[in-house]
């Protein structure tokens, strides 16, 4: 009598995204800039230098106040937001401050190609809605 062994090994594969560490290397033409609600800041963002992709990108964002003059000492946060699809991304991007009114964001999801807004609260009462293209 022969007997058959059979072993099933199944394999989980999931597919989530390890997550984006900023090299600090950002392109020198941004993706878009915008002003602040009451125009009391302007947002200008700059993609990492292989552009933004589909998927976790870093991004530098850049804030001046009326006078063009860098603004330090903000806590930003950054929303990516689809409205087309009218949805955003399921991971909130982490913002480490840096010097001469730059914050790098880590984790910009941009799950599909097409249109997306960065919405960039500055301050509770200040957001500035930057749009841009995702190849």
């Amino acid at each position: 009598m022969w007997r058959v062994h059979l072993c099933a090994v199944v394999l989980c594969a999931c597919s989530a995204q390890q997550a984006t560490t900023s090299t600090d290397t950002f392109e020198t033409v941004p993706v878009g800039s915008a002003a602040s609600t009451s125009g009391s800041f302007t947002v200008t963002i700059y993609p990492q230098t292989d552009g933004l992709v589909q998927g976790l990108n870093a991004v530098e964002i850049v804030v001046m106040d009326a006078k063009a003059t860098p603004v330090d000492g903000l806590t930003p946060t950054l929303v990516p937001w689809m409205p087309a699809m009218g949805h955003g991304a399921s991971t909130t991007p982490s913002i480490v401050p840096k010097q001469s009114g730059r914050y790098v964001a880590n984790d910009v999801a941009l799950v599909m190609p097409g249109t997306w807004q960065l919405r960039v609260a500055v301050t509770a009462q200040e957001e500035a809605v930057v749009t841009v293209a995702v190849p």
